[in-house]
């Protein structure tokens, strides 16, 4: 069960699956696959080349896919469409053999894929749903599946989103059946969700100060920027420069990075770590309190409740499946 990436990729084993690279002159490109017993498997983007043409040949497996922005931004063109995802963005569909002109105009670009075979998905901790078969296809009707319409992740799915990149960030002690029990949680979101919010936002004019912005202060989650200075230093002016990163990223720029350094606090905490001192400091913050309060108005609730306000699959009793 293994997504095959043809092109100009190198690959190379790992112990789940295999990593492929394709050098650029301006970067590289890499797509680690990981393949688990439960019928899902996972590709991990990290890309940091402005162009590449890619063409996934798949064959007829019977999945469904949930790609994921976790950095950056991406843009896609294919035959008359164009399509631009940003950070916070998702979108559903079924694998196909498609030729793709792409450009990273960030950075990076770092996303997550994750392809559930329909014929054999088992998941863990969702006993109480309907079988599996109709909990996707309820997914694949309200999701508008195959549109290529991106839609906003709630901010629950992107804690864990985050924290199943931070498993394999670490291919080689990968717990497969924590990646599991995420993967599941994510999918019963995804089918108990009030429905998707789709994105108004679609591709763009000249936005290289802004995607220079957005580079400058999304890369580094644990300091708090200085916009004043990365815009002298980019020779931006800062009103008119955070006019546009809103009309292409959707929020201000010290608001989208305060939002995400506490989307991965979230995910740490998501993943066991208790220490709110090294959550704090992870998130920019040098006083727990300051975090605390700042957590709270983001998401509602305290971070020494997240486990019970977020209902934390990890630490429930029932892990059997």
């Amino acid at each position: 069960m293994e997504i095959r990436v043809f092109n100009d990729f190198v690959s190379r084993p790992i112990g789940r699956g295999r990593v492929y690279e394709m050098k650029l002159d301006d970067g590289c490109a890499r797509v680690t696959n990981f393949v688990f017993d439960r019928g899902f498997v996972i590709n991990f983007f990290d890309m940091s080349t402005a162009y590449f043409t890619n063409q996934d040949r798949i064959g007829s497996m019977n999945y469904l896919m949930i790609n994921a922005t976790l950095m950056g931004r991406y843009v896609a063109r294919q035959e008359n469409s164009i399509r631009s995802r940003i950070q916070g963005m998702g979108i559903i569909h079924h694998p196909s053999s498609r030729r793709e002109h792409i450009r990273i105009p960030t950075m990076r670009y770092i996303g997550l894929s994750i392809g559930l075979d329909l014929n054999g998905f088992r998941p863990i901790g969702l006993d109480d749903l309907p079988d599996v078969s109709v909990v996707l296809d309820n997914i694949c009707a309200r999701y508008r599946m195959d549109s290529m319409d991106p839609f906003i992740l709630d901010n629950d799915m992107m804690m864990e989103l985050y924290a199943l990149k931070s498993l394999l960030d670490d291919p080689d002690s990968v717990d497969d059946d924590v990646v599991a029990v995420l993967v599941s949680d994510l999918v019963r979101r995804l089918y108990e969700s009030d429905g998707p919010r789709f994105s108004e936002i679609r591709g763009s004019e000249d936005t290289r100060l802004e995607d220079e912005l957005y580079s400058r202060i999304m890369f580094d989650l644990g300091v708090v920027p200085s916009i004043n200075g990365i815009c002298e230093e980019i020779g931006a002016d800062k009103y008119g420069i955070s006019r546009g990163f809103k009309k292409v990223y959707g929020d201000t720029p010290y608001s989208l990075q305060r939002h995400y350094r506490l989307i991965t606090a979230g995910s740490r905490m998501l993943l066991g770590e208790r220490s709110m001192k090294a959550v704090s400091e992870s998130a920019g913050y040098g006083k727990e309190n300051k975090f605390a309060t700042a957590f709270r108005k983001e998401f509602g609730f305290r971070p020494k409740h997240f486990d019970k306000e977020f209902g934390n699959p990890l630490v429930t009793p029932n892990r059997s499946g």
